[in-house]
């Protein structure tokens, strides 16, 4: 992977440790899907949350050194250029009576959201961020969880995100970077298969088996 002399400077410290550790994992991953350069991200949205399977299966231990690994990120602020939201919180943060809502829960991802907002993050706390604001322009790069929002992303708005885990979008929201590869090659944005539907298609639930099985 060729990098410019900024991210090099960037992978080689220049701002900060942790910075360098977000790079790292960029580029460790691009060769791993063989991109051969970092590109600028313009958008990114990003699963900041302690998800319930972390906060209830794991030791104490190994949810403080989760928690901890988040509470570093949003220390950083947002990349300059790059509008940055926030997937959905595993807890209801407004209505607190609501069954299995653990309070300690509810304290940590209002804390995380709090930290992430001054960091500059907006905080959707959503899956379907195109529906609250985030609307990326055709064209623009970006780095989403979500696989469906990826798929609406991609598909409806013609923007480019291959599908990011917590930390690759956490990453290029801090950097500014995110590996070329995958759909975000002119390349592989071509359909290579077309579906005919000849039987009419009456409501919701008819749509949605169509692209259950077209998929």
């Amino acid at each position: 992977m060729e990098l410019t002399a900024e991210q090099q400077a960037v992978l080689d410290g220049s701002r900060g440790a942790y910075l360098a550790q977000c790079l790292r994992w960029l580029v460790e991953w691009g060769r791993a899907m063989g991109a051969r350069r970092l590109v600028r991200v313009d958008n990114t949205h990003c699963l900041l949350p302690v998800p319930n399977q972390v906060a209830r299966g794991a030791s104490p231990e190994t949810v403080e050194r989760y928690v901890a690994g988040l509470r570093a990120a949003v220390e950083h602020p947002v990349a300059p250029g790059c509008y940055a939201t926030l997937h959905t919180a595993f807890v209801t943060l407004e209505e607190l009576d609501v069954p299995e809502n653990d309070p300690a829960q509810v304290k940590l991802q209002r804390e995380l959201g709090e930290l992430a907002a001054r960091a500059g993050f907006v905080p959707t706390f959503t899956c379907a961020p195109y529906l609250v604001g985030n609307v990326p322009l055709k064209g623009e790069v970006c780095a989403w969880t979500e696989s469906s929002a990826v798929v609406y992303a991609n598909s409806i708005l013609g923007a480019r995100s291959t599908r990011h885990g917590t930390e690759s979008a956490l990453a290029a929201s801090l950097t500014g970077w995110t590996p070329e590869f995958g759909v975000l090659l002119d390349e592989n944005r071509r359909g290579t298969l077309r579906i005919e539907v000849s039987a009419e298609l009456r409501n919701p639930t008819d749509w949605g088996a169509l692209g259950y099985f077209a998929g």
